[in-house]
């Protein structure tokens, strides 16, 4: 019979199966039945079975017996409750590479491919198959200190890197990953032994000296403090740091006073400096630092007062970044008041807004202070005086200046003391060692030690009473020497306008004058160097040895000439322009050289 074709099923009999009953067991049938159930049901089908394809499979469905179609090609009967008839034909799997794995969708086998090398196996709900192959985050670290997070908007695992040395870990909302390496907060520090402000342990500094009068160590935050009731005293030992320059103490008419080895950093000090200094060091191995100190004087106080007074005999007294603001009228006032024995004034800038009288900037007397780095902005024209006095050993002062003009506006009276790059508008004193400095006007004090200066610029120089002053290497815009200006020396100076040497004992040597050179005076010595415009001889007993008087590149009218009158002078090995007119007596006159 052909395959599909119907055929008639014939009613079987229990021989058909077995001799006998029992030779006939459930399992040989349908699980659940015995073979005459199956044969009655059967029967109750109609007797038969339509078969119409290859492959067909009568199976029982629970209740009656069915058809399971033939299935495709290389398919499977596989058991499935699910099925209609607990049996259904499913696709092989075929797995093609090495290291694919059979999973199942949940209705059906799937393949599910092999990750690159070193990627791990996860279960993932989202996949049809369950599972994902994924990057191993391990694989991800490869430096020291190398961190693994969650980016929640590229919904992977990614490495955050080590952070620079002090950095801290910080959760931040605002990076995908979360957290972030960021700088350590800043907070005030609870080693100091109290906190003066508005969320601190007093109100005010009074108020806490008060309660303690020695404290360790002081913080201040920041705000504005009325501390004008009575002088404040930081004692002896006593360390205060302000939070910024936004901490404010209001002296009024009284002062702030900082004891021996105690210290104040930080903030501004204000206050009228009517009736007394307004900031007051007083005490060995003090140290005020960064501090701005402003008067609002209204008026002229009585007496010279200070902003900032360091007391007299104290040791290694340290001023260090402060800023002194003249904000009223400050007649009769001075910025800082230095008496110490020894210490540093460093890095100090004056601003004034009004014109003053009778104003100092600095009055120094100490042995062993260094003033460095002084600057001074919007003075008006009468000026500041800056006075220094090295008492027994010497005052050091660099970098003082201004900002008002090219030469400054500080005049400086100065003894005992080395000055090195500083611009002065005056500058007189004795027994000073200056170098590197612009000066308008330089007047060294009569009769005194002499005053060494080594490249300087020195726009008038008036040696009108003083001796023994030495020059090296400067520049002389203009010049007064006079005839009480004994024992001067030159050397390698350039002068840029006719020189008189009224004086006595004057010596120049290897000198540029880019005028011409008079010598009225007596004794005087002049050796090498450069004559521009000639040499007139008045007085007596001078000497010009080796110099070249004229034009550089000759043939110009540069001569020696000297006067009638003029005696026992010395014209020796010289190059001049013309010929030497000698109208004087018993002149020395040998191997000159006309060009």
């Amino acid at each position: 019979m052909a395959q599909g074709e119907n055929k008639e099923f014939k009613k079987p009999s229990l021989g058909d199966y077995g001799t006998t009953a029992d030779e006939v067991t459930n399992d040989s049938v349908v699980p659940g039945t015995t073979v005459k159930d199956a044969l009655d049901n059967l029967a109750a089908a109609g007797g038969s079975i339509p078969f119409t394809t290859k492959g067909d499979l009568a199976s029982y469905d629970g209740k009656a017996m069915a058809i399971v179609a033939a299935g495709a090609d290389g398919y499977v009967l596989k058991a499935r409750a699910a099925a209609a008839n607990g049996i259904e034909w499913a696709k092989t799997i075929a797995l093609a590479a090495k290291g694919d794995i059979i999973s199942s969708t949940g209705k059906v086998d799937a393949i599910v491919n092999v990750g690159a090398d070193g990627m791990i196996l996860s279960a993932k709900a989202s996949e049809a198959a369950g599972l994902l192959w994924k990057v191993n985050p391990v694989d991800l670290l490869a430096v020291k200190g190398d961190l693994l997070g969650y980016d929640g908007k590229a919904a992977a695992i990614v490495k955050l890197g080590i952070g620079a040395d002090g950095k801290i870990l910080t959760a931040n909302s605002a990076v995908d990953i979360g957290f972030s390496w960021e700088t350590a907060p800043t907070a005030t520090p609870r080693t100091f032994s109290y906190i003066v402000g508005a969320t601190g342990d007093y109100a005010s500094v009074s108020l806490l000296l008060a309660a303690h009068p020695a404290p360790k160590s002081v913080f201040i935050q920041d705000g504005t403090y009325d501390e004008s009731g009575a002088p404040v005293v930081i004692p002896a030992t006593t360390a205060v740091v302000c939070e910024s320059l936004n901490v404010i103490m209001d002296m009024g008419a009284g002062s702030l006073t900082i004891s021996a080895a105690a210290s104040w950093k930080g903030g501004v000090v204000r206050g009228t400096v009517a009736v007394a200094d307004l900031l007051i060091v007083d005490g060995n191995y003090a140290k005020v630092e960064g501090v701005k100190v402003i008067s609002q004087a209204v008026g002229d106080p009585v007496a010279q007062q200070w902003l900032v007074n360091a007391m007299t005999g104290h040791l290694d007294v340290i001023l260090r970044d402060i800023v002194l603001e003249f904000a009223g009228d400050y007649a009769n006032e001075g910025g800082i008041k230095y008496k110490a024995t020894s210490g540093r004034i460093e890095n100090t800038f004056a601003i004034c807004s009004v014109t003053g009288v009778n104003t100092k900037l600095m009055d120094i007397t100490s042995e062993q202070c260094v003033v460095d780095g002084v600057h001074i902005t919007g003075l008006a024209v009468n000026g500041s005086a800056f006075k220094a006095i090295g008492s027994s050993g010497r005052v050091t002062i660099k970098g003082v200046g201004s900002d008002n003009n090219a030469l400054g506006s500080i005049g400086a009276t100065l003894t005992e003391c080395e000055v090195d790059s500083c611009t002065f508008i005056t500058l007189d004193g004795s027994g000073n060692k200056v170098s590197k400095s612009h000066i308008m006007t330089v007047t060294p004090s009569a009769n005194t030690p002499r005053n060494y200066f080594s490249d300087c610029d020195i726009e008038a120089l008036r040696l009108v009473n003083a001796s023994k002053n030495i020059f090296t290497g400067c520049r002389i815009r203009a010049q007064s020497i006079g005839a009480v200006a004994i024992e001067a020396m030159f050397s390698a100076c350039k002068f840029d306008t006719a020189v008189d040497l009224t004086g006595d004992e004057i010596t120049m040597s290897g000198c540029e004058f880019n005028n011409s050179l008079t010598l009225t005076g007596n004794l005087n010595r002049v050796t090498g160097g450069y004559v521009a415009n000639g040499v007139a001889v008045a007085g007596d007993y001078n000497g010009l040895v080796g110099a070249r008087v004229g034009a550089k590149a000759g043939g110009g009218t540069g001569s020696v000439v000297v006067s009638p009158g003029a005696t026992s002078n010395q014209i020796v090995g010289c190059m001049t322009d013309a010929a030497i007119t000698d109208g004087g007596t018993t002149t020395i006159n040998i191997a000159n050289t006309t060009y």
